[in-house]
């Protein structure tokens, strides 16, 4: 059986600590945002979902898994990977998310609320600027109806695919997680760095009572670089119908 080797040091990686020099956030919160007491005397927390994006939010919903790994591309549908259980006692499944729809949503946003473009060579001194400012005004309006269609419709589709994971391995991948997150060191920004299409990255989870979360806003490194593929390697092996949970080796060396 062909070993995914890469993938079996990524897991095997030692405990050090990298500088990422990119935008970063890490958090450390409540698990709960509020806790209810029910009828037998008994307690129930409600997910603390604040820091989840809306794509987060479409893609996991209102609650937190043990481990969330999402990536939203700029111009990709957002996808991600996430480890929870199939019930509260049950055992442990790995899910594969994605918006697969996404391009199709916004052409068709792009025909329903087209904006104005001023072609180039009109672009001299003497073209009038309160032209620019109708143009501008009108093309604000039109993103604005774009996202209100967006807000109002469910327009995304979410596709999942999930499969069974074992305990040890569940155990391993969420103290890789949470490994991760601590560990993490923010670098200084490059001097003059542009940055403008991308993808943001995000890693969450749970450990005990708190949720940590670390949210990297351009690219990745290093470590999360790292990490961040191996991720997107388990998420394309569960697609594929692939996955096999002993071709990642030990997340324990």
């Amino acid at each position: 059986m062909k070993k995914f080797i890469v993938a079996f040091l990524f897991l095997g990686a030692a405990a050090e600590s990298y500088a990422q020099h990119t935008d970063f956030r890490k958090t450390v919160e409540n698990r709960y945002s509020s806790v209810d007491l029910v009828d037998d005397g008994g307690e129930v927390g409600r997910d603390n979902v604040a820091s989840k994006s809306e794509w987060e939010s479409l893609l996991f919903g209102a609650t937190n898994a043990e481990v969330e790994f999402s990536v939203e591309p700029s111009f990709e549908g957002a996808y991600g990977l996430r480890l929870r259980r199939s019930a509260p006692e049950g055992p442990f499944v790995l899910e594969a998310v994605r918006i697969s729809n996404r391009a199709e949503v916004e052409a068709d946003l792009v025909r329903k609320f087209p904006t104005v473009a001023v072609p180039a060579q009109w672009m001299t001194p003497e073209f009038p600027e309160d032209v620019l400012d109708v143009v501008a005004r009108h093309n604000d309006a039109i993103r604005l109806e774009r996202e209100k269609e967006r807000a109002e419709k469910d327009v995304y589709e979410v596709s999942a695919v999930s499969v069974p994971v074992g305990e040890r391995f569940a155990d391993k991948l969420r103290a890789k997680f949470v490994s991760f997150i601590d560990r993490f060191e923010g670098g200084r920004l490059p001097a003059g760095e542009l940055r403008s299409d991308g993808e943001s990255t995000t890693f969450r989870a749970i450990t005990g009572e708190e949720l940590r979360t670390l949210h990297i806003g351009f690219r990745t490194e290093n470590e999360a670089r790292a990490l961040s593929d191996l991720c997107k390697r388990m998420i394309a092996d569960i697609e594929a119908g692939r996955f096999d949970e002993r071709e990642y080796g030990s997340m324990d060396r």
